[in-house]
């Protein structure tokens, strides 16, 4: 889960000391967020390698999504890749697979391109094709913290065999990305992440999301980080022995400077009106990371995001977040150069 404050100085000094408390974590901690591929290779070394599905989906027919790609962790041998499945990613080009930053990152560093591989051309890890990575070009303002300019290019050591049957995703046009602006616009998840059954999908998933505004669903997640707050608080003040009468205003300072946690390189998309009664909700999940969120006008698909972060999957009005793509075409398009 990511934070983020501003205006200190109007803080009380109390707040100093929470974020004093909270740079007492560990040298592991501080090198950022735990990232797919990190995940992966702990769901690998574990006595139970179960895995961590589109929420709400349906199985993808064969060719329905010939762009969507997985990468897969190097190690991997022939016939186990999907057990070595940590994202998703999208061919946008012969040579060239757009994927999200965080994708490509392990204890805060970019990825050696030789601890990669990226499957393509099959639905369900069957009779694709398996390509090794040549580069990784990760945003240069990536920031874990916050899961900001998510994304990332990899550039492939060759284009898929012609057998394997593959399509290039057409990429949003910048100045076409105000539509997105629109709450209530069909779009489309994909991905063989964790389903509302507790496991990654080994076919390909689908399912329709609608976009949301982003104020609301900003919102929705700083309220859902408030109701935790209180146990955060708890440790600090029995740590700096903080009076009774001064733990609401320190509260209140917290929540009155948060900043903006979805931010305008952001797009929300989920369910904008759910069902009171439904305990989930269409969305991504882990291992879906760095897929496309796509719009389809006809048959032709564009993709208008990426596959980025969450407060938990599947949870009414707590909204899956995706990279903009629009804002990042100038930066994907000189990068993806040849």
């Amino acid at each position: 889960m990511h934070t983020k404050v501003y205006n200190l100085a109007l803080v009380t000094g109390a707040f100093a000391l929470a974020a004093a408390f909270a740079l007492s974590a560990s040298a592991e901690g501080m090198k950022g967020p735990k990232t797919p591929y990190d995940l992966a290779k702990e769901r690998l070394g574990s006595a139970d390698p179960s895995h961590q599905k589109v929420y709400g989906g349906k199985d993808a027919p064969p060719g329905a999504f010939p762009f969507q790609v997985s990468l897969l962790q190097a190690e991997a041998k022939k016939g186990d890749e999907f057990n070595y499945h940590f994202c998703g990613g999208s061919l946008i080009a012969d040579t060239w697979v757009l994927t999200a930053g965080h994708c490509v990152t392990s204890e805060g560093e970019i990825l050696d391109p030789t601890r990669i591989n990226v499957y393509v051309g099959s639905t369900d890890f069957k009779n694709g094709d398996r390509i090794a990575v040549k580069s990784v070009y990760r945003h240069p303002q990536y920031n874990a913290d916050f899961t900001d300019n998510d994304v990332a290019l990899l550039k492939l050591e060759r284009a898929p065999k012609k057998e394997v049957k593959v399509g290039k995703i057409n990429l949003i046009d910048a100045t076409k990305d105000s539509t997105l602006e629109t709450p209530g616009t069909d779009l489309t998840i994909v991905g063989w992440g964790t389903t509302e059954q507790g496991s990654l999908s080994r076919t390909l998933r689908y399912t329709s999301v609608k976009i949301v505004d982003r104020t609301e669903c900003n919102n929705n997640i700083l309220q859902n980080r408030a109701t935790s707050l209180d146990d955060s608080l708890s440790g600090i003040v029995r740590s700096f022995r903080i009076p009774d009468d001064k733990v609401s205003a320190i509260r209140q300072s917290i929540l009155d400077n948060a900043g903006q946690i979805v931010n305008e390189n952001m797009i929300c998309a989920g369910d904008p009106k759910p069902d009171p009664a439904a305990q989930f909700v269409h969305d991504t999940c882990q291992g879906d990371s760095g897929g496309p969120l796509v719009a389809k006008s006809t048959d032709k698909a564009t993709q208008v995001g990426i596959v980025s972060w969450g407060e938990g999957c599947g949870v009414p009005k707590l909204h899956g977040v995706y990279t903009r793509l629009g804002k990042f075409m100038d930066w994907v398009k000189s990068t993806a150069t040849n």
